[in-house]
């Protein structure tokens, strides 16, 4: 499937761009930054300060607003009908990043692209719904809700 992309730096999920006529990511500065730490220090009783323990990363969890319009095909072509095509745009979005993957572990490959060429990766989840909400007839803006479950892009 031949997808046009219209940015340099664009998030891609199981090999849908998301940066194309049909849909676009409003913001990627959550993809940025990293997990919190779990962990706590133990406190000792009657002494002063706490003993330190290692803390771990935890998964990562962002929220992506999207912008799905109708008026294109995520390959640049025209629909002749704007209703049918947001339609249909957003049952791809659905289809192939909403669905469960068939993976052994469940996770769909998230991929950063970087201005400079340089990408960032890692598996992910999309949590469905997309909370969509209409900009007009013929656009809707949703979120998309992202699980990282090793707690950054590498």
């Amino acid at each position: 499937m031949a997808y046009t992309i219209l940015e340099t730096e664009y998030v891609e999920i199981n090999g849908v761009p998301l940066a194309t006529p049909a849909w676009t990511i409003n913001d990627l500065s959550p993809l940025w930054d990293a997990a919190t730490l779990r962990g706590d220090d133990r406190v000792v009783p009657f002494s002063d300060g706490a003993y330190p323990l290692r803390r771990f990363r935890d998964e990562m969890r962002v929220q992506i607003p999207i912008t799905i319009y109708g008026q294109k095909k995520w390959d640049d072509t025209d629909y002749a009908n704007v209703r049918i095509g947001l339609m249909t745009n957003v049952d791809h979005i659905r289809t192939n990043l909403l669905t469960p993957a068939t993976t052994s572990d469940g996770t769909w490959n998230l991929i950063l692209h970087l201005p400079d060429g340089t990408t960032r990766s890692a598996a992910c989840f999309v949590i469905p719904p997309i909370q969509i909400e209409g900009l007009g007839p013929s656009a809707v803006r949703g979120v998309l809700d992202i699980v990282i479950p090793q707690g950054f892009l590498a």
